[in-house]
């Protein structure tokens, strides 16, 4: 694996691949990653993530770029940044908007009461083993919703 040293700057197009180099070794060292797994994670074939990091010319396209750039963010930042609770809220508010779900539709995916998805969604007070069932079955609704199908 290249060495943060090593890295050299390049332009490309008037950008400076470096930034998405950086992203991708801060990616491997802070969170103990190879470049295997980080294929993986961006979903790029493992020879173009090779390419990124030890090759001085390459062209990115914006999909690439977006995806580098929101990944390491979110990776970075975005987990540590916002509690559990928080992130499954905004989950369901996503829920509801993305697919036009109401609270009684999903309360009933979920298989609990409307009223306390509603306190959950309210930042109410609820038991604890009732907030945990929520929390992970919205993460489990969310990612069937929104998984693709096999081909």
């Amino acid at each position: 694996m290249t060495n943060q040293k090593e890295v050299r700057y390049i332009e490309i197009s008037g950008e400076n691949i470096n930034v998405y180099k950086k992203d991708l070794q801060s990616l491997t060292s802070k969170f103990a990653l190879n470049l295997k797994q980080l294929s993986k994670i961006l979903n790029m074939p493992l020879k173009r993530i090779n390419d990124i990091v030890h090759q001085e010319k390459i062209d990115l396209t914006n999909h690439e770029k977006e995806n580098i750039k929101h990944k390491s963010a979110m990776l970075h930042e975005g987990l540590s940044g916002i509690e559990s609770k928080e992130r499954a809220q905004v989950i369901l508010d996503t829920l509801t908007q993305e697919f036009d779900l109401s609270l009684m539709n999903i309360s009933k995916l979920l298989d609990i009461s409307e009223k306390e998805l509603l306190n959950f969604k309210e930042n109410k007070p609820i038991e604890r083993k009732v907030e945990l069932n929520i929390c992970v079955n919205i993460l489990m609704l969310h990612f069937t919703l929104n998984q693709n199908p096999p081909d």
